[in-house]
Parts: structure tokens; C-alpha cells; sequence
């Protein structure tokens, strides 16, 4: 379940489950796995999780931000997870962050859609006066103000992992 293939990405790095804060509550989690489709360039979210509450807040993009920061640095240009194909919701944002369907998940136990995401960052440059510039691909809008804090939990000796804490700004 989730709980070993959590400790077990773990293993392979420290941001492999990052958690979303909103001052002292909870409000979300992502979980990133570096070897399935690493054969494809793509990296994979297996979990991804916005608690019910805080939807519609423009929470869940920041948690595939954290997923875009973790996999780039790896070379990886595409983003992949499953998503069932009557979960409406959840299809309506991944398709609106620029996600679309690239197949179906064959044996498993409920139908799941295959996702994916294009997030490389384009490598042509230009001089403008003396600073270098990179043309990118956006990929996200950071729609929220927050801070990030970083700690290290270990929660009844089951998972150590960094949680990444965002503090959400009201104005």
C-alpha cells in the first residue's frame, strides 16, 4: 500500500513524499517516484492529495511544483501519474495544468487514465546586455505567496522524510 511504497521511495531520496502546510495544518501531500518510467524520461507521481477542505484553493498545482522541482534536476521532461476516468474533478485539473491522456493502465484493479505533462525547460539562450536569459516553457503559476520551511520528521520510527511546509499569506 501506500505506506511501503513510501518508505520505500524514501530510501532513494528524502523529498520522495513532501507535505503541504498551511501554518500548522495539514493540507496535502505528494509523493514522487524516480524509477517507474525512468526508462521513458518522465517522472512518476503515484500520489497526489489536496485535503477535501482546501480544494479549489490553488493548492494541488503547488504540490505538482514541488514534483516539477524534484524531477527536472533529474533530466526528466515529462510528469506522469493515473487518474481514474470518472474522478471528473480531478481530470478537470490535470487537464487545465496541461496534462493529457497518453493511455490506459492495464491490470489494475479500477480503469485508470495514464497522464502526462511536458516539463523541460527549452535550452535556447540570449544576451541581453550583460545578463544571460533562458527562454523557458512555463510549466506552472505560482498562484499563491508562501514560504517555504523545510524540517525533518520521523513519525513512530516508520518514514523519515523532509516535510515541505508552506505557509499560506492572507492579505
Amino acid at each position: 500500500g501506500f505506506l511501503r511504497d513510501a518508505e520505500e521511495h524514501l530510501t532513494h531520496s528524502p523529498w520522495a513524499v513532501s507535505m503541504a502546510f498551511d501554518r500548522d495544518e495539514w493540507v496535502g501531500i505528494v509523493q514522487v517516484d524516480a524509477k517507474r518510467y525512468a526508462e521513458d524520461n518522465a517522472g512518476y507521481i503515484p500520489f497526489c492529495y489536496v485535503d477535501y477542505p482546501r480544494r479549489d484553493q490553488h493548492l494541488g498545482i503547488q504540490l505538482i511544483g514541488q514534483a516539477v522541482s524534484y524531477f527536472r534536476p533529474l533530466g526528466r521532461d515529462k510528469l506522469r501519474l493515473r487518474c481514474a476516468p470518472y474522478n471528473e474533478r480531478a481530470q478537470h485539473f490535470y487537464h487545465k495544468y496541461g496534462f493529457s491522456k497518453i493511455g490506459e493502465e492495464v491490470g489494475s484493479r479500477v480503469p485508470l487514465d495514464i497522464m502526462e505533462k511536458y516539463i523541460k525547460l527549452a535550452q535556447k539562450s540570449f544576451n541581453k546586455g550583460n545578463r544571460l536569459f533562458y527562454k523557458g516553457i512555463a510549466t506552472i503559476k505560482i498562484l499563491l505567496p508562501f514560504s517555504l520551511l523545510y524540517h525533518q520528521i520521523s513519525q513512530q520510527n516508520l518514514l523519515q522524510t523532509y516535510i515541505l511546509h508552506i505557509t499560506i499569506h492572507s492579505h
